[in-house]
């Protein structure tokens, strides 16, 4: 079974799969899209998000789920990126994922 260590790995193999792809190739992505993770990774869910930004950037989030206590509680992880128009990314602070 998959724990959050595996998890992470997925989230950021992820995440750098999204990082070497276009700035117009991420912005063709739907804004909310789910990955389906491999079956050893089903207890978690695996959602990416995209953002236009006021100045024509794009932040792009993976976060990775998982419900516990009979969803009640539940523990999340998530990295991303900003991409400029121009292709210049640089990396979120941590008040930008939530």
């Amino acid at each position: 079974m998959a724990d959050w260590g595996d998890a992470r790995r997925f989230l950021k193999a992820q995440r750098v799969t999204l990082a070497s792809r276009s700035f117009a190739e991420l912005a063709a992505l739907d804004e909310y899209a789910t990955i389906q993770p491999t079956e050893d990774l089903r207890p978690f869910q695996f959602t990416v998000y995209r953002k236009l930004l006021p100045d024509g950037s794009l932040k792009v989030i993976v976060e990775a789920w998982r419900s516990r206590f009979f969803g009640i509680l539940h523990n999340s992880a998530a990295d991303g990126f900003v991409i400029s128009p121009m292709g210049i990314q640089r990396e979120l602070e941590p008040e930008d994922l939530w």
